[in-house]
Formats: structure tokens, C-alpha cells, sequence
């Protein structure tokens, strides 16, 4: 059986003054739980992608991804495809 549990995945497109915040209270909700946060830039022309670099280097179960503006669907695809949970959110 997989050892994650769940697996949040958050699309991102321009939200340099949000995603930090978002990023506090999703990590702080699922700290010591087998969950594992999959975030993906879809090519924000923002400081979107520095602010999830610098969460990534400092959470083991945050996963990062930067991809060409495609939309909160293919963003969501590319998480869901690099989702490792039995459940996924």
C-alpha cells in the first residue's frame, strides 16, 4: 500500500502575493500526516515560481513544477500525474 495518504494539488498562474499564505495554512494543516503538496506554476509571468522554489527547499512533502501557460486544467493534469497519494485533492 502506498504510504501517502493524500495528494493537494494547487495550480498556480500569477499569485506571487498569495501562494505563500496559501502554502502557511495548507502546510500547517497536514504537518506529521502522510500527505504530500504537488504545486505547479503554469507560467506565471509573476514571482510565483521563486516563492514555491523557496517553500520546495524547505518541505519534504511539497513538490514543485513549472509549466508553459496552459491553463488550470493542464496544470492540474501535470500535478495529477505526478501524484503519489491514495486519494487526491
Amino acid at each position: 500500500m502506498n504510504s501517502i495518504e493524500l495528494s493537494v494539488i494547487t495550480p498556480a498562474y500569477n499569485a506571487g502575493k498569495t501562494i505563500g499564505c496559501c502554502l502557511d495554512s495548507l502546510l500547517q494543516s497536514v504537518q506529521q500526516a502522510p500527505v504530500e503538496s504537488i504545486c505547479v506554476d503554469d507560467g506565471s509571468k509573476d514571482d510565483t515560481w521563486d516563492i514555491l522554489q523557496s517553500y520546495s527547499k524547505k518541505y519534504d512533502c511539497l513538490r514543485v513544477f513549472h509549466k508553459e501557460n496552459g491553463g488550470v486544467g493542464s496544470a492540474r493534469s501535470l500535478g495529477l500525474s505526478q501524484a503519489n497519494g491514495n486519494y487526491v485533492a
